[in-house]
């Protein structure tokens, strides 16, 4: 699915991102608002001009604070035409470094995003990056959406790559999970209630993987019986749960965790559910951060969870949402307790490690981050959407950040 940059192929897609003002592009991340409504990051009519300074993020005290420009990783043979995103690392017992991220294609101007997810990996601490194959390629299908046959394609978004060394299992030590949600061709952007997070698993990065299994999903969507585990049925502080994405494993004294974003109409929560016999059976924790948690810090909720680890400590990265869909960059908190669930508390609120910052205002503010203790070649990894090197939007960068590194 690579793509020709012809000149004129180049002039219809700029015009197509920029230009069209009632089908903004979306991140291929991105997911509806707490409406749930069919749109996910307002883009300025003006890709040249910063977001409105009155619309400015509120000030949270945070131990620390990471700004840009960041470095942008160029990764050695990959040329999806879009760009890349969605960035997830890890390191296996031979430090050497594997990451799993978002291809994005546009088959012709005006089309839907293609995604799917790519393996890349890293022998030098995450300074550079070579593309080694895909391992979740995109599905063309037609299914029935509302008694009505719909053609598209199946996105595999938002991809989690987990490596488990104590599964007695060898053939299932390398874990990957996906948001597979399908995308109709005659609707702009993804149909997230016809969505599950899908599951597949190898003896190491290169494969070969399993065969996919649709894990996570609720029995409120329109494909309720298409997931081994209905999230909204696993406890009633659930119930409500439509959608779920954004998964962030981690394994952790035996037992996997794994955070994700859950949505309804009242809910816009970052959820803990754990595993103790490697992803076989799931259990609910606790709710990590709500919708209340994300309004005493001044933000209308966070999602792009993910978990880290540094030394005996677990972290939770989760990016700040204001209305409309824009995100400031990543808040990094600090478990107590990660059995569960329970967060780092000052004065009643959340209390802030870190926070990275977008790369810049001039585009639509992100905040997915990923990282590992022994990234120390790039530090925390950050995805951004760069409006001015169209078609190629999708980009990851190095921060350099090193989490409970000391500052330079």
């Amino acid at each position: 699915m690579k793509k020709i940059l012809l000149l004129p192929v180049f002039l219809i897609i700029v015009i197509f991102i920029f230009i069209r003002p009632n089908n903004p592009p979306q991140s291929p991340s991105g997911f509806p608002s707490a409406e749930l409504e069919d749109k996910q990051i307002v883009f300025p009519k003006n890709p040249k001009t910063a977001f409105d300074p009155s619309d400015q993020p509120p000030v949270v005290p945070g131990k620390i604070i990471v700004e840009g420009p960041y470095e942008r990783i160029h990764i050695v043979g990959e040329n999806a035409f879009n760009g890349v995103f969605d960035p997830s690392i890890e390191y296996d017992n031979k430090e050497v470094g594997w990451m799993v991220y978002s291809s994005v294609n546009t088959p012709s101007p005006g089309d839907n995003w293609v995604v799917q997810a790519e393996i890349a990996k890293s022998e030098d601490n995450g300074k550079t990056w070579t593309k080694v194959r895909s391992i979740n390629p995109v599905e063309y299908d037609t299914v029935k959406i509302s008694g009505i046959d719909s053609k598209g394609h199946w996105n595999k978004e938002t991809n989690a790559l987990l490596y488990d060394p104590e599964d007695p299992d060898t053939q299932k030590r390398w874990k990957l999970f996906s948001h597979r949600i399908f995308s109709p061709e005659n609707k702009k952007g993804n149909n997230p209630f016809y969505s599950v997070i899908s599951y597949l698993t190898a003896p190491s990065p290169g494969g070969p993987w399993s065969k996919e299994r649709y894990l996570f999903g609720s029995s409120k969507s329109q494909v309720p019986d298409l997931a081994e585990i209905q999230v909204d049925k696993l406890d009633n502080e659930l119930s409500g749960v439509i959608v779920v994405t954004e998964p962030g494993p981690i394994a952790y004294n035996g037992v996997i965790y794994i955070s994700m974003n859950v949505f309804s109409n009242t809910l816009k929560d970052v959820i803990l559910l754990s595993s103790k016999n490697h992803g076989e059976n799931w259990t609910y924790v606790d709710t990590t951060i709500s919708r209340h948690e994300a309004e005493k810090l001044g933000y209308d909720s966070f999602d792009h969870s993910g978990l880290v680890q540094i030394d005996n400590k677990i972290y939770l990265f989760a990016a700040p949402k204001r209305e409309k869909g824009v995100q400031d960059g990543t808040f990094i908190f600090k478990f107590t307790n990660i059995e569960k669930g329970l967060l780092e508390k000052e004065d009643g609120k959340l209390k802030v490690y870190t926070h990275l910052k977008p790369g810049s205002l001039a585009n639509p503010p992100i905040g997915e981050s990923e990282y590992h203790e022994q990234n120390t070649g790039g530090g925390v990894i950050f995805p951004d959407i760069i409006l001015k090197d169209a078609p190629k939007i999708f980009q990851i960068f190095n921060t350099g950040y090193k989490l409970d590194a000391p500052r330079s």
